[in-house]
């Protein structure tokens, strides 16, 4: 997109400037007058400012710079943050309670899959475990 400040001593003349250097496909963005400043601009007229852009269009053959990326890129990326969430996930259970069963010595890892075979909660399993693992630390 192009940008271009004009200066007129009136709206018209501004418009004819735009539509010179622009053409007719140039849109108005903001318009105001200006008031001449300090003494000597007492005697001076006020003059319009018209401020005009004109969209550049996209060569067929050119891509959007922010779409240049290859594909196999955005792929990889979204393996990876899909990889990320797993591996939160996973942390996030195991930390709820403080332990991961993984981490038990191999006599409470028997007793924690003796009772998810029971099918007792692993949220229920996992305060037992650590209240039979706080009290024997103690």
């Amino acid at each position: 997109m192009r940008v271009k400040r004009f200066i007129a001593n009136n709206v018209q003349e501004a418009m004819q400037q735009v539509k010179q250097e622009m053409g007719s496909n140039a849109v108005i963005l903001h318009t105001r007058v200006l008031k001449p400043s300090g003494i000597f601009g007492f005697f001076k007229k006020e003059q319009v400012e018209v401020t005009a852009a004109l969209e550049t269009p996209i060569l067929k053959n050119e891509a959007p710079k922010s779409f240049a990326q290859p594909q196999t890129d955005i792929i990889e990326v979204k393996n990876q943050i899909n990889h990320v969430q797993q591996l939160m996930f996973e942390m996030k259970s195991e930390l709820e309670l403080g332990h991961s069963p993984v981490t038990y010595p191999k006599n409470i890892q028997k007793l924690y899959q003796r009772m998810i075979e029971a099918q007792v909660e692993q949220k229920i399993a996992k305060r037992l475990v650590k209240k039979i693992l706080d009290k024997s630390t103690v």
